[in-house]
């Protein structure tokens, strides 16, 4: 039986996916096909869930209709992978092959 917050992301037309067992695998990091099925319209959708603004981004997001997000939050429901489970570069390049441009912010350090 699904549960309460299952119900409400279908109806919001958000994708739940449980990670397989070669995700999960080789020291609990998601394997190289782990993302391959998300697609552009994951991220978009994972832009307006709810649970997006529990992410915060400290040096790299993408910005979607003038709104900054987290890359790993993005892609973490996008493709119900545990953002523990993988790296802000690996976001940044799965993000960038779907066609989103990864912004970096450059501290004070970086003059």
């Amino acid at each position: 039986m699904a549960s309460g917050i299952e119900c409400l992301l279908h109806e919001l037309g958000i994708k739940v996916s449980k990670p397989t067992v070669e995700a999960s695998a080789s020291f609990g990091r998601p394997s190289q096909g782990a993302f391959s099925s998300v697609t552009r319209e994951d991220i978009l959708k994972a832009a307006k869930d709810p649970r997006i603004e529990s992410f915060r981004w400290v040096s790299k997001y993408v910005e979607i209709e003038g709104k900054k997000y987290s890359v790993k939050g993005l892609l973490s429901i996008a493709s119900g992978v545990p953002p523990s489970k993988f790296t802000t570069n690996e976001a940044e390049r799965v993000l960038e092959k779907l066609g989103f441009k990864v912004m970096s912010v450059c501290s004070s350090s970086c003059l």
